[in-house]
């Protein structure tokens, strides 16, 4: 899945964006790649669900923490870019 997403585009992107959507659906460590590979794709339109995610207390420690890490990825792109964080 990693290897897929940072191959960029909206493929990448619309994979990542429906397992953070529904991460009931999937393993917890498979949820925590998403957020790793969201992180890389830079899209601040994935800051939304990063978030909920982080703020999940039902989820894992291990989502928790990449959705934390992703968030940090893309803020800090963002500040160093100056774009805007949707």
């Amino acid at each position: 899945m990693m290897m897929s997403c940072l191959g960029g585009g909206s493929l990448g992107a619309s994979a990542v964006e429906t397992v953070l959507a529904d991460p009931d659906e999937q393993s917890p460590e498979f949820v925590a790649l998403a957020c790793s590979a969201a992180g890389l794709l830079d899209d601040t339109g994935l800051v939304r669900p990063l978030t909920t995610l982080a703020r999940d207390d039902d989820q894992s420690p291990v989502v928790r923490s990449a959705a934390i890490t992703a968030l940090a990825r893309i803020a800090a792109h963002a500040c160093i870019e100056g774009s805007e964080v949707k």
